[in-house]
């Protein structure tokens, strides 16, 4: 374990720092906040769910924060490119690009901030 402190010529100060022994991994997973504005009539009956390639593609629940905004904060790798997609709870309501094109996977870099965000255009199960 190692910790490097470093800023300017600081003067006098007292530094106080706590170390967890049961984190055994070097770099472990950060917690990232995601907001997501989905498209307008999405159902708010049901949240909006995250899915990623850091949880086994599990539909992780979001919290409405407004009639089409969701926010969450997950657990990803620190520092390393993660995938993910939006859904309303499963598979056959996942996002669509423009026009109900289908969306490839979105991708990031596992960080605690600032807050990603994304938009969803449209809806698998609300496309013709």
């Amino acid at each position: 374990l190692s910790i490097l402190v470093r800023f300017p010529d600081p003067g006098p100060f007292d530094l106080a720092l706590d170390y967890d022994p049961s984190v055994t991994e070097p770099a472990p997973d950060v917690l990232m906040d995601f907001e997501v504005t989905v498209p307008a009539g999405t159902p708010v009956g049901m949240p909006i769910t995250f899915a990623s390639s850091a949880n086994g593609w599990t539909h992780a629940p979001m919290t409405w924060i407004a009639p089409n905004k969701a926010d969450g904060t997950f657990p990803v790798p620190r520092g390393k490119y993660f995938f993910y997609k939006f859904t309303r709870g499963d598979w056959s309501t996942v996002e669509k690009w423009p026009g109900c094109v289908e969306a490839t996977n979105r991708y990031e870099l596992g960080k605690a901030h600032p807050k990603k965000q994304d938009t969803v255009f449209a809806w698998a199960d609300m496309c013709p």
